[in-house]
C-alpha cells in the first residue's frame, strides 16, 4: 500500500510541475514556436521528457537570418554523452519539423543547432548555466556535428 501511495504522490508532483513549468516556458512564444518545441520534445524517450524543457533561442527559418536555435533545459544533471545525444535528437527533431512545414534546410541554408544546459549556482551563489556543447546542422554537408564546450 505504501509503494502505491508513493508512486501516486510522485505522479501528482510530476503533473503539477508540468502544469506550472510548461505554460511558463511557452508564455512568450508564437504558436509555431510552441508547435516546434512540442514536436521536438516528443522525439525524446518518454522517460526523459519530465527531466527537460525545450526552449527557443532563435526561430527565423526565413530570409535573411535562416536559423533555428534551440535550448534544452535539463532539470537533472546529465553526463557529457547524454548531453550529446540530447542535442542531436533536438536537431533531428527540428529538421524533421522544418521538412514537414515545407522547408528544405540544406537547399535553403537553414542553420539549426541545439544546446543542452542546466541551471545551477556558482561558488558565490550567482546563477550559472552549465553547458556541455551543442549539436550543429551543417547544411553544406547535410550532417549533424557535436561540438563540445572548450
Amino acid at each position: 500500500m505504501i509503494g502505491w501511495q508513493r508512486t501516486r504522490n510522485v505522479l501528482l508532483l510530476v503533473l503539477a510541475l508540468f502544469l506550472v513549468v510548461v505554460p511558463a516556458a511557452f508564455a512568450d512564444m508564437t504558436e509555431e514556436e510552441r508547435e516546434l518545441c512540442e514536436y521536438v520534445l516528443k522525439k525524446y524517450p518518454e522517460s526523459l521528457r519530465p527531466m527537460m524543457t525545450v526552449e527557443i533561442n532563435s526561430y527565423k527559418p526565413q530570409k535573411p537570418d535562416k536559423e533555428v536555435y534551440l535550448y534544452v533545459r535539463l532539470h537533472e544533471l546529465a553526463l557529457g554523452a547524454e548531453a550529446k545525444n540530447i542535442a542531436i535528437i533536438g536537431v533531428k527533431g527540428a529538421l524533421e519539423w522544418l521538412v514537414e512545414k515545407g522547408y528544405d534546410p540544406a537547399k535553403e541554408w537553414i542553420s539549426v543547432n541545439c544546446r543542452p544546459y542546466m541551471e545551477e549556482k556558482g561558488a558565490t551563489g550567482k546563477e550559472l548555466r552549465r553547458g556541455w556543447g551543442k549539436a550543429d546542422y551543417d547544411w553544406n554537408t547535410d550532417q549533424i556535428e557535436w561540438v563540445p564546450v572548450k
